[in-house]
């Protein structure tokens, strides 16, 4: 196993996710663009009615989003060193949960990358300690069903409250 002793004391691979992170928050706070793709994901017809370009902001986010899963499909590649189309298959569960946990919508228009890393790292330690006390993978993925489940609950609790 690889030390990483020195001045990242981190893998890449942390600082890469830190640095994207630090991207999409600043995107989304402090960016005229920022406020457009909150606005489009949270209703697209108001979004449309405030003179906001629907096709262009929507391709931009695409196009975004579509660079930075290549980001990670070369970091995924750089730990297995081989090209598997099927070692990331069921993981979609697992980052819908992490943008659920960390306080995401699955209506859409509400959420933050900050609280997204939140809800995966809160998701790591959980599929850690499942691991380190021996649980089968069926059990670690019942579990992170169970999180989603009561995520949304919460979430719809809050929406009926409002």
């Amino acid at each position: 196993m690889q030390s990483h002793s020195g001045p990242l004391a981190l893998p890449p691979g942390v600082w890469l996710m830190l640095a994207a992170t630090l991207f999409g928050v600043g995107l989304l706070t402090y960016t005229k663009l920022g406020r457009q793709i909150v606005a489009v994901g949270s209703n697209t017809e108001t979004a449309r009615l405030c003179g906001i370009s629907l096709p262009k902001t929507t391709l931009l986010v695409y196009g975004l989003s579509g660079l930075l899963v290549g980001l990670a499909g070369v970091l995924e590649f750089s730990t297995l060193t081989v090209g598997d189309p099927t070692d990331s298959v069921g993981l979609e569960l697992e980052v819908i949960a992490a943008v659920v946990i960390g306080g995401g919508s699955l209506s859409g228009g509400q959420g933050s990358a900050s609280g997204t890393l939140v809800g995966a790292l809160l998701l790591t330690v959980i599929k850690a300690g499942c691991t380190h006390l021996g649980f089968p993978n069926w059990v670690q993925e019942i579990f992170t069903g169970f999180i989603i489940v009561v995520a949304m609950s919460i979430d719809r609790l809050r929406k009926r409250s409002r």
